[in-house]
């Protein structure tokens, strides 16, 4: 019989912080339809194209990410988003007013979760944020801008259109 070695706990501890530390990069694709003039990304590469519902070929952009960065930007919008939905709650009866701002937060909460599922999708397994006060974290995070809800939009995410308009050069970003 074989005897199994007793777990090191401090060894443990070590490599569980090394996979943490680990920066998951991932790709993504813009998704650009000329004919419809509609954008979008997938998280699946495709080496043959792709043709758009409306049966033109689109135009792909690819772009390598860290995806615990995006995961840990969309933990955070999530509980903004949660936050003001908690809030919108309160009120008892939501005014016609706050109707209509409940569904864009419930549908922008949805966005959040399949955004988080779909780089979870690319990565392969369960992102985990990363660890620290957001202030400080913030400072070192590929951050844009910061939309009117309070909402953070990553670079990523930030005027996809950019990637399929060509620069002062002519190029592409």
């Amino acid at each position: 019989m074989h005897m199994a070695e007793p777990i090191n706990l401090e060894a443990f501890r070590q490599k569980k912080a090394q996979k943490l530390q680990k920066n998951w990069l991932g790709r993504f694709v813009w998704l650009y339809c000329p004919a419809c003039e509609t954008i979008e990304y997938s998280e699946v590469l495709s080496s043959f194209g792709r043709k758009h519902k409306c049966g033109t070929t689109v135009e792909e952009q690819e772009v390598e990410l860290d995806l615990s960065v995006e995961a840990t930007i969309t933990l955070y919008n999530l509980g903004i988003i949660q936050a003001k939905l908690a809030e919108a709650k309160k009120g008892g009866l939501l005014k016609l007013a706050m109707k209509g701002m409940y569904k864009l937060l419930k549908q922008l909460e949805e966005n959040e979760k399949t955004y988080l599922a779909r780089l979870e999708a690319a990565g392969n397994c369960r992102l985990e944020p990363l660890e620290g006060e957001w202030e400080e974290l913030k400072k070192n995070l590929p951050i844009k801008e910061t939309n009117v809800l309070g909402l953070e939009v990553s670079e990523f995410r930030f005027d996809p259109m950019r990637r399929f308009r060509p620069n002062q050069k002519g190029e592409r970003e």
